[in-house]
């Protein structure tokens, strides 16, 4: 078959990779033998100006019916992208999964710097270190974030260490600053935060232990991530630090329906899928 060029999210051409695929599949889990049938099955089925949006809705359509955990686990990204439309839902969840690693955690802080106050997204601490992060979430697919937003926290960073903060809240802990993001950071960023020793963290950076290995290793999956979980339930999860996937297999579905007024049969509903996703 000659090669096809395909519509990636960016709106570009791009030339179709099977192997891509593939390894898509493979890396929810999925056998060989599935990957392999999946991959051959898109070949088959692939047109000039399809876009990778209809590509991967196939892919998870045929995982869900021969790998039911795949096809959950493959909606990762997309997930990662509802945790909105405000930052805050995504600041939890990045809250909670550095809870889950041994930090402990504070949301959303105001700290007295040398010379002014800052609003700090994240204040995270543990034996050695106090990290002083900005999260940034991003909705749209293709964006990165950008050299301004490492000179803006590392100077941030700046003033804060030169006040003491975390020496001085935290019995001498050491300060570190850290950019998170659902998405990718720029070439730029990169360079800079390796030359200042700003922390990045985000899709795919550090290369092979990124957000998503740690969140795919950990199964630290954001409730976003279930099929029946809707947008107009965010809130008041976000409300209740519900955010994980593996929350709900500790909720009483009864109480937590009063409590969040939702109704029963949802909180049943995404129960089965979170178990059906963490086995």
């Amino acid at each position: 078959m000659k090669d096809v060029y395909i519509i990636n999210k960016s709106g570009e051409k791009e030339l179709f990779s099977e192997k891509k695929i593939y390894s898509s599949v493979r890396r929810v889990g999925a056998s060989k033998k599935l990957a392999e049938e999946i991959a051959t099955k898109i070949r088959q089925e692939i047109y000039p100006g399809m876009t990778t949006y209809e590509i991967y809705d196939r892919v998870e359509e045929m995982l869900e019916k021969g790998y039911p955990r795949g096809g959950i686990r493959f909606r990762l990204k997309e997930a990662m992208r509802n945790l909105g439309p405000s930052g805050f839902p995504f600041e939890k969840y990045i809250g909670d999964i550095l809870e889950q690693l041994g930090f402990k955690v504070k949301i959303n802080q105001f700290i007295k710097g040398s010379c002014v106050v800052h609003e700090v997204d994240i204040v995270a601490r543990e034996k050695k270190y106090c990290l002083i992060g900005e999260c940034k979430y991003h909705s749209l697919p293709g964006s990165k974030v950008d050299l301004k937003i490492g000179l803006y926290h590392y100077a941030r960073y700046l003033d804060i260490e030169l006040s003491d903060y975390c020496k001085k809240q935290f019995k001498n802990l050491q300060p570190r600053p850290i950019v998170i993001t659902n998405n990718k950071f720029s070439r730029k960023l990169i360079q800079y935060a390796e030359c200042v020793g700003l922390d990045l963290l985000g899709w795919r950076f550090p290369r092979g232990t990124g957000l998503e290995y740690i969140i795919e290793t950990e199964k630290f999956y954001p409730i976003t991530i279930l099929p029946s979980f809707k947008n107009d339930l965010l809130e008041p999860f976000a409300a209740e630090r519900i955010m994980l996937a593996q929350d709900l297999l500790k909720i009483d579905a009864v109480k937590y329906a009063k409590k969040m007024g939702v109704s029963e049969k949802k909180i049943a509903a995404l129960k089965k899928e979170a178990e059906t996703l963490l086995g």
